[in-house]
C-alpha cells in the first residue's frame, strides 16, 4: 500500500512530465491498473489519459474508483481512474531528463508514439534505453477487485 512513484508521459523532446502517486505505485499493481484504465476508462486512447493522469497528483490509481467512492482525508476521486489529492506536492506536473527528474521510486511513462505501451523505469537512465515496457493491452484481461 505504501509504494510511492509517478505516473506521466514522455515528451517529443525526450523530456518525461510526471505527477506523484502516494501508494500501490509498485510492478505488482500499477502496470495492471493502468493497463486497465486505459483499456476500459480511456478506451485505449493515450492523449486523453496522459492529460488526465497530468492533472493531478494522485492517492492511488483504480480503474474501480466510482464518483461517489469514499475518500480519505478530502481525497477526490474520478471514476475510473483513481483518487486525486486535494494538496499535491507541486502545482503541475514535474518535468525534465528522466535521470534528473526529482521522482519518488519507479516512473510508470505513457508514450503517443508508441500508445499500446507503458514505459517503465527507475530514473537512472538519460534515454530510456533500458527501461521495462509493459504491453497495455492487456487491460482487457485485468481484473482488479474493488477495493
Amino acid at each position: 500500500m505504501g509504494t510511492r512513484g509517478n505516473v506521466g508521459a514522455i515528451n517529443p523532446d525526450g523530456t518525461v512530465s510526471v505527477r506523484y502517486v502516494h501508494s500501490d505505485a509498485g510492478m505488482d499493481y500499477l502496470p495492471y491498473a493502468l493497463a486497465s484504465i486505459w483499456c476500459k476508462t480511456f478506451n485505449r486512447d493515450t492523449h486523453a489519459m496522459i492529460a488526465s493522469l497530468l492533472e493531478h497528483d494522485w492517492a492511488d490509481l483504480d480503474p474501480t474508483t466510482r464518483a461517489d467512492s469514499t475518500t480519505w482525508a478530502g481525497d477526490i476521486p474520478v471514476a475510473g481512474v483513481g483518487m486525486h489529492v486535494t494538496r499535491p506536492l507541486t502545482p503541475g506536473p514535474v518535468t525534465g531528463r528522466p535521470d534528473t527528474v526529482d521522482a519518488y521510486g519507479l516512473m510508470f511513462l505513457l508514450d503517443p508514439t508508441r500508445p499500446d505501451e507503458l514505459i517503465i523505469t527507475d530514473g537512472t537512465e538519460a534515454n530510456l534505453a533500458n527501461a521495462t515496457v509493459f504491453a497495455l493491452s492487456i487491460g482487457e484481461d485485468v481484473f482488479i477487485p474493488q477495493r
